[in-house]
């Protein structure tokens, strides 16, 4: 997801989303081929309003899919570190460094024996 969820600012029980589609257009079977050229998905706007049954019910949800949000990042940054410093002793918890800054200002260990 690219933009934050957001309670509508007239509707306090409307959530409002955008969800990214999780894979690029493929191919659809159930379409299958005209004329020999197979047809493909279109992209989904994947733009979201959730409508709740009363106020807290809504910010609740907000509430989880921010946590949800926060633990998914989380877990990419400590995957992504975890990858990038056995490829190249790149730490990116610090993401005010530009990789090529990050990787020259972080020393790998040398194999001194």
């Amino acid at each position: 997801m690219c933009h934050q969820p957001a309670i509508d600012e007239k509707h306090s029980r409307w959530l409002h989303l955008r969800i990214r589609p999780s894979t690029l257009p493929v191919l659809d079977p159930a379409k299958s081929i005209t004329h020999g050229k197979a047809k493909t998905k279109a992209l989904v706007d994947g733009r979201w309003t959730l409508a709740f049954r009363d106020d807290e019910s809504c910010k609740t949800a907000l509430s989880m899919i921010i946590e949800e949000f926060d633990l998914q990042s989380s877990e990419v940054k400590r995957r992504l570190n975890s990858l990038l410093n056995i490829e190249g002793g790149i730490d990116v918890t610090d993401s005010s460094l530009h990789p090529s800054e990050a990787s020259s200002s972080t020393q790998t260990p040398s194999n001194s024996s």
